[in-house]
């Protein structure tokens, strides 16, 4: 199994690469934010809590809807000072491993283009607190900060399936789009 890339690859990617740098309209991940959206519309008071943040385009097009009550964090600080840049909503840098990093009011947590990045993926969601809707998405294909990606659903349900009570899988362009609520750990 690859190894995790440390933060200042990630700090790398956000410096260069011109997706990152655009407009979320002109973003590729324009229609994965968009379905994302869809599915916090229907959740009454959203609280959101989004882990692996990234340079805050999501975020920003979330407060372009009216969603307000957000906070956001990443491992990376130059993601993190992009976001602030982008956006008013309020961002952190943080470590999506440390509980600390959870200790927030929220009733969803968003984790989009995350877990197939982590090693601990299922440590990561064990941080968050049972009943909490969970939006995530997961490729369909690998690349060299992957350190998992997911060619069938059934994957996908057999992985996450004991931590999260899955109630919508979408394949979407290259991703899976997945939603539901997390169960305790107990």
């Amino acid at each position: 199994m690859k190894a995790p890339m440390a933060p200042e690859y990630y700090d790398r990617i956000f410096t260069r690469v011109d997706d990152y740098r655009a407009h979320y309209r002109d973003s590729r991940y324009f229609v994965l934010w968009t379905q994302v959206l869809q599915f916090l519309r229907q959740i009454p008071s959203p609280k959101i809590l989004e882990i692996g943040c990234g340079p805050g385009q999501f975020a920003h097009y979330l407060h372009d809807q009216g969603f307000r009550d957000y906070h956001g964090f990443d491992f990376s600080p130059e993601a993190i000072r992009r976001a602030r840049e982008n956006s008013p909503q309020s961002f952190e840098v943080g470590d999506a491993m440390n509980p600390d990093s959870y200790k927030r009011d929220y009733n969803i947590a968003i984790v989009l283009e995350v877990l197939e990045h982590v090693q601990d993926d299922l440590g990561l969601l064990a941080n968050l607190r049972p009943g909490t809707v969970l939006f995530f998405s997961l490729p369909t294909f690998d690349d060299e900060a992957h350190v998992r990606f997911f060619p069938q659903p059934r994957q996908i349900v057999e992985r996450y399936e004991p931590r999260v009570d899955l109630r919508r899988l979408l394949a979407l362009d290259t991703w899976y789009v997945c939603a539901g609520l997390v169960r305790s750990s107990g």
